[in-house]
């Protein structure tokens, strides 16, 4: 029962955290069906984070593009240094579902990168 409680109170300090984050696409220009794209995550004190999103689409035509240029083993597979966020569809509405959630998860750290820490 206790940690049922620890995590709870930790979910809420979480929450509080990241409360009334604002978040914006770094390049507006991108195909929501098939790209990538980097998204700065901020806080009400400040702080930035970076994380990526893309689509599946647009996994499919990098290992499309791999099979052809020969990278990645010829398309054999694909890594990438962050964890990026899969989405259906690149949308605002998605991205902002897709960091709700990963903020109920306790999980922000785990695809956004901390590019800050400077308080104005």
């Amino acid at each position: 029962m206790r940690l049922n409680k620890d995590r709870e109170s930790k979910r809420c300090d979480y929450r509080k955290r990241f409360e009334d984050y604002e978040f914006k696409v770094i390049d507006p220009e991108f195909d929501p069906d098939c790209d990538a794209i980097d998204v700065i995550l901020k806080t009400k004190d400040g702080d930035e984070y970076v994380g990526i999103f893309m689509t599946l689409k647009f996994m499919e035509y990098m290992f499309d593009k791999n099979k052809r240029t020969g990278e990645c083993k010829n398309g054999t597979y694909l890594a990438f240094s962050d964890n990026p966020v899969i989405l259906e569809k690149l949308t605002k509405e998605n991205i902002k579902k897709a960091i709700d959630a990963l903020i109920d998860e306790l999980a922000i750290e785990d695809h956004f990168k901390e590019v800050t820490n400077e308080k104005n």
